[in-house]
């Protein structure tokens, strides 16, 4: 049984040293370890939504057309499904029938059916939950599990395939002693104690598209962190290589009458008198409790001599770090009287009284919430108080719940309600999840849910209110405050990043209204037994969604809402976690559009819930340098079939619309945008690129795809102080760490050939930091051009940028472009941004927004890998550039002038032949065929004619535009294709 050891927060200690040095605190903690950063996917638009289209799902589809699913997009399983109520086999054996359903109506999956273990089946007024284990070979896949839902007429209502189906076969060549030491080599605080468990297991590990396999021996250390705190590392070491790859720290750093007097609140809040309830009275040698009136009942005529112990049913409060005996004292007891506990008598403080009474309100609290057959917490559970090897903090550690002395301008942590609830809220989680079978896995939601059990007893959005002993109402956590939001605000420190979980249900308690309802839902939802590793924090966020809405619904289909569906949405949406989470939005840009005339778009919208999906909208804007033109947006026709139709309005040459989608779902929620974070909103320095539109045609007057290194052009100057991954032109390597890609591997022209790319290591097998920028900047500096005589020049380039990883800094470096017009004496920033877009993306500008003067125009193109204050371990950089271009947008302003050049093409329709034919002869003709969304499917160069013929044979039935260009001259005319 893995323990959880829990403080309410990370220490003042901890937070001075970070404020202050990170190096140094790296020195006194162990960091946790993970192989899943599925917020650092999220960001980067990773997602399983693919799988959404195969033949596996859409032949379960075919048969339950409501049904949706979010997918591993790893494992392409779908981890959780759910749709209208599935009826499906007989009688109340749920783990055969499931097994049967997996077998028959997912065949096409090749699930390990065999492999699969059952858990305790995990029932509750509502449902049934079924869950299952993997074990392969004799060994268990960590982190699987199966699990199905039925509702009380024995349908399905949900599953979810978190198993593997293609594990190779593994061997270990490192013994359990060795295991032991390298999981003791990797801390850097003393080792108390080590224990490795004899049985291999199997850790799936993320890696590019798919899940690597990984034998591992589970080790668990145990360290002294500190003075004070204490480590529990639970270590999954490799079986082959001895490297760890998977650490935690389970120290997640809160008749005659019986009366105590004790804080209700905080140490600053006045003393009251309460019934001390279930509290052992000992005459004669029998023990007696009290009620929960505090009145116990004892044989006899009084006055009768007993002794008062500050223990009981739920609650044994013993003294600092060492103490095994509860304060006692022997008082006289009268029939009909009432006793108030002395704590001068007993030898003890009123912390004491405090703790226990807030143990047993926590305990009937969370038995008047969770189901009846959930027992393990009614033990006895050790209370330590007034604990003195330490300050400022409270911990669970599995057996007993801790809390320190006052000191270091910290109150006594057991003077503080909603800390004993918190630290109690982590017995609740560890154990119910046990219960069922389960081991309670993320420390985030270990966190967020402590707080949120807190609240439920409080009502209150601040936690630890009277933390500070100067301080009788400031706390430790706000949830009345600016809202945390997946993935943005992933911190990978379990206390900042549980407060997303627990601000979503805080703020449902405010949408519903009632603080009995939210706690009821919250509580109720712990039988889904949402779970995971940490680092797969948007995983569990969006499971616990949907295990909120499973438990609030009333009639087994969450497609037709529930009770408090919006409410409950919303709430969480605030929070960046959405029922849409897996969405994406597939459009490719024109490269440019004819003036004064309506440009249609096109997107393709995949979808894991269909049915979830509301209005489509794209938004847009005339881009001109430092000025924000209004804003306008249009609601986006639904074509069927994911496709989602829209036209954006004339505009003159010369113009360049930028402009992004935003999908909303059913209840008119926005739940994601694309391109990703490139809403207008967001500061220049944090957005994304949006999509780009040039109104106009013209003769590109420079092309460079880097097929040979540039004429003139500074690459990797002598002004570069980066001390690796200096700009070259080459054929990209690419690289990537912990499942998430850094640099390219192909240019943007061919995909094959040759681009600008800060570095190259020696292979795409080699570590991603072997050639990424180090220590400084490397920049590009094109020649100057001269574009003087060009009506309205625009450049454009494509470009790539990783500043983020998994495990290093994210977000720490600028990507920047920049312009000049006189040698490179005066720079105007292009692009300063912050924001990651690890695929090519287009930027297009126009010369004039930026410089008048045109004669002597030269971009530089820089990535930087910064020192910055307090951080160690340095981001990842890499960039890389291709198909830079000057283009003169000179184009004619009217339609009329657009078809200046006469031309005509027939047939029309058309089906694999197509002729043009001008009116006059032209020395060089261009033309392009596109498609509605503006990609160039056929062009070419004619000269000295005025008829040729496009062969249409490959193009496929549909509505297409020849773009003509020749002698100054333009005409756009649109094609039907036939088959």
């Amino acid at each position: 049984m893995k323990k959880y050891i829990s403080t309410i927060l990370a220490c003042i200690a901890f937070l001075n040293i970070q404020a202050q040095d990170q190096h140094n605190h790296d020195v006194i903690y162990n960091k946790n370890i993970t192989p899943y950063h599925d917020a650092l996917d999220a960001q980067q638009g990773i997602n399983g939504v693919q799988y959404n289209m195969q033949a596996a799902w859409q032949n379960f589809v075919a048969q339950n057309p409501t049904w949706g699913a979010r997918f591993d997009a790893y494992s392409g399983m779908p981890h959780r499904a759910f749709g209208a109520p599935i009826s499906f086999g007989s009688g109340t054996n749920y783990a055969t029938i499931a097994t049967n359903f997996f077998q028959t109506k997912l065949a096409a999956y090749n699930l390990p059916v065999a492999e699969l273990v059952a858990l305790p089946i995990a029932e509750d007024t509502k449902y049934t939950n079924v869950n299952f284990k993997q074990v392969h070979q004799q060994k268990e896949v960590l982190f699987s599990r199966a699990t199905m839902r039925f509702n009380k007429q024995g349908q399905i209502v949900l599953f979810g395939l978190d198993v593997h189906n293609n594990i190779p076969n593994l061997n270990a060549t490192i013994t359990p002693t060795q295991a032991k030491t390298f999981a003791q080599n990797a801390v850097v605080t003393p080792v108390i104690s080590t224990s490795v468990k004899p049985d291999l297991k199997i850790l799936p590990v993320p890696n590019g598209k798919n899940y690597t396999y990984h034998l591992v021996y589970d080790v668990m250390v145990n360290t002294q962190d500190t003075k004070e705190m204490p480590g529990a590392y639970y270590t999954l070491v490799d079986a082959n290589t001895g490297e760890v790859l998977y650490r935690q720290n389970k120290v997640n750093s809160i008749t005659h009458k019986v009366k105590g007097t004790m804080h209700p609140i905080t140490w600053a809040t006045p003393t009251v008198n309460v019934p001390l309830a279930n509290l052992e009275v000992v005459q004669n040698g029998t023990t007696y409790h009290t009620d929960n009136a505090g009145n116990v009942t004892i044989p006899g005529v009084g006055p009768i001599s007993a002794d008062l112990r500050l223990q009981g049913y739920w609650c044994k409060v013993v003294d600092n770090s060492t103490g095994t005996i509860a304060p006692t004292y022997n008082t006289s007891l009268a029939d009909g009287d009432s006793t108030l506990f002395d704590t001068l008598a007993a030898n003890t403080a009123g912390t004491k009284v405090n703790a226990y009474y807030h143990v047993n309100k926590v305990h009937d609290f969370m038995k008047s919430k969770l189901p009846a057959t959930f027992t393990d917490l009614d033990i006895q559970l050790l209370t330590r108080v007034d604990r003195t090897d330490g300050d400022c903090n409270a911990f669970y550690n599995g057996s007993s719940i801790n809390f320190y002395y006052q000191g270091s301008g910290c109150a006594s942590t057991a003077y503080l309600a909603d800390v004993v609830y918190h630290e109690y809220g982590h017995g609740i989680t560890n154990d119910f999840w046990f219960s069922n079978g389960l081991t309670f896995d993320n420390g985030a939601v270990g966190e967020g849910y402590s707080d949120m059990w807190a609240m439920g007893i409080t009502d209150w959005p601040v936690i630890g209110p009277g933390f500070y002993a100067a301080n009788g109402t400031g706390g430790i956590r706000q949830y009345n405050a600016l809202p945390k939001v997946y993935p943005v605000d992933i911190v990978n420190e379990v206390h900042g990043d549980g407060e997303i979980i627990a601000g979503a249900w805080w703020d449902t308690r405010l949408n519903i209204g009632s603080l009995d309802t939210t706690s009821t839902i919250f509580a109720a939802s712990h039988s889904g037994l949402a779970n995971g590793p940490d680092g797969a924090e948007g995983q569990v966020f969006f499971d616990i969604l949907i295990d909120a809405l499973t438990y609030d619904d009333n009639d087994g289909n969450l497609n037709n809402g529930t009770p408090h569906f919006n409410q409950i949405v919303t709430a969480f949406a605030k929070h960046g976690i959405y029922l849409l989470n897996g969405t994406t939005v597939n459009h490719t840009p024109s490269i440019s559009a004819i003036p004064q005339v309506g440009h249609p778009i096109s997107a393709n919208l995949q979808s894991d819930f269909p049915a979830f999906v509301g209005d489509v909208k794209v938004f847009f804007r005339a881009r001109q340098f430092g000025i924000n033109n209004p804003t306008d947006s249009l609601l986006c026709v639904n074509a069927g079939n994911g496709i989602y139709n829209a036209t954006l309005p004339p505009a003159a040459a010369g113009t360049i619309y930028e402009y992004y989608y935003r999908i909303q779902d059913n209840n008119a929620v926005p739940v994601s945008y694309a391109p990703l974070n490139s809403r207008f909103a967001i500061s220049s320095s944090q957005r994304n690129l949006p999509h780009l539109l040039p109104i106009g045609y013209g003769n590109n007057i420079v092309n460079e795809d880097f097929t040979n290194s540039p004429t003139n052009w500074s690459i990797g100057t002598s002004t570069d102080n980066a001390t690796a991954g200096k700009w070259i032109v080459a054929t990209p390597i690419s690289s990537t760490i912990n499942n998430a890609i850094v640099q390219t591997g192909n240019d943007h022209t061919t995909g094959n050939g040759k681009c600008a790319v800060t570095g190259n290591a020696t292979s795409s097998t080699s570590g991603a930091g072997n050639a990424d920028v180090d220590n400084g900047r490397t920049v590009i500096i094109t020649k100057s051009y001269n574009l003087s005589q060009m009506t309205n020049p625009m450049i454009s380039y494509w470009r790539w940028y990783a500043n983020s990883s998994s495990q290093t800094n994210p977000r720490k470096d600028f990507w920047r472009v920049m312009i000049s017009n006189d040698g490179g004496n005066v720079w105007t920033n292009v692009e300063r941004t912050y924001e990651p877009d690890v695929k090519w993306r287009r930027n297009v500008i126009r010369v004039k927004d930026y410089k008048d003067n045109l004669e002597n125009i030269m971009l530089a193109f820089i990535a930087t890998d910064s020192a910055v204050a307090g951080i160690t371990g340095g981001t990842l950089v890499e960039a890389a550039l291709d198909d830079f271009e000057i283009t003169d947008l000179s184009a004619p302003t009217s339609v009329q002038d657009i078809n200046s050049l006469e031309a005509s093409v027939f047939p029309n329709p058309a089906s694999n032949n197509v002729q043009v034919v001008l009116n006059n002869n032209a020395k060089n003709v261009n033309y392009k065929l596109v498609d509605v969304t503006g990609k160039v499917l056929l062009q070419n160069n004619i000269v000295n004619t005025n008829k040729f013929n496009i062969n249409t044979t490959t193009i496929v039935k549909g509505i297409y535009f020849i773009h003509l260009i020749a002698d100054g001259k333009q005409s756009a005319i649109k094609l039907t294709i036939v088959k």
